[in-house]
């Protein structure tokens, strides 16, 4: 009786030991569960509120994915051959322009804009449609930060590498760009639906008197707004190509 005790004892610790170990399923679906809560707080609260903040990243966030991926299929000696730090340089070069004050200007001016618009708007949200600071000069200012931008990085690409940035080719690197504004411009179209019956009259003057997504740029019609930002935008990406061939080259 004794040693079918001592199994039984024997066998209820191991049982218990299992019990409290969790299983590799459990720990992956635990670790996914920690990583799913997380995202969805990051994309409830950057930049705007609910849904709005998280369709607002996403394709700013791919833009970005797809062109760090692709940087580092480049084959360049500064970052194959000498390291992290130097990935870190290649990087500061490839985003901000290094040196090069231009280009550096354009990437920090596009960041602050976005920056600013997002805790402007998060501060004052609460009061009811936001029409003063940086949204007094455009409707949609945060899109305006993230196409100043990608616009420099865009071009950055463009005349550096012919816009061969990895596996991407120089049309694809255009497409790809004017892929996320294009996406930007239908986000704004959606929230101006959503916002035009909750705001009524008071939307629709604020609509006449301020500029879609470039300041100054007023107009009733709907298609000129989109053909517009896209024009305007391609020019800007262009004219920063055409700027830094004359400044450094």
């Amino acid at each position: 009786m004794d040693i079918e005790q001592q199994e039984k004892s024997v066998n209820n610790e191991h049982v218990e030991i299992a019990a409290e170990k969790p299983s590799t399923l459990m720990r992956v679906k635990e670790r996914f569960l920690n990583i799913a809560g997380w995202l969805i707080l990051f994309f409830q609260s950057v930049p705007a509120l609910f849904i709005w903040g998280g369709l607002m990243t996403l394709p700013f966030f791919i833009y970005l994915v797809v062109m760090f991926f692709s940087l580092g299929s480049v084959e360049v000696p500064l970052i194959t051959e000498r390291g992290e730090l130097y990935f870190i340089e290649a990087l500061d070069i490839f985003f901000f322009g290094g040196n090069r004050i231009p280009e550096m200007v354009v990437s920090i001016t596009g960041l602050f804009i976005l920056i600013y618009s997002v805790i402007f708007l998060r501060l004052r949200k609460p009061e009811g449609l936001v029409t003063t600071g940086p949204y007094c000069y455009t409707r949609h200012p945060q899109y305006l930060g993230v196409i100043v931008f990608t616009a420099n990085l865009t071009s950055r690409c463009y005349r550096e590498t012919l816009g061969d940035v990895g596996w991407i080719g120089s049309e694809m690197t255009l497409i790809l760009w004017i892929s996320t504004i294009i996406i930007y411009i239908i986000l704004a179209l959606i929230e101006e639906q959503h916002l035009s019956p909750k705001f009524g009259s008071q939307y629709q003057e604020y609509k006449t008197q301020v500029g879609f997504i470039y300041p100054f740029l007023r107009t009733k019609s709907r298609l000129v707004e989109i053909v517009s930002t896209l024009v305007i935008s391609i020019f800007l990406m262009f004219g920063t190509v055409i700027m830094a061939e004359l400044l450094y080259t």
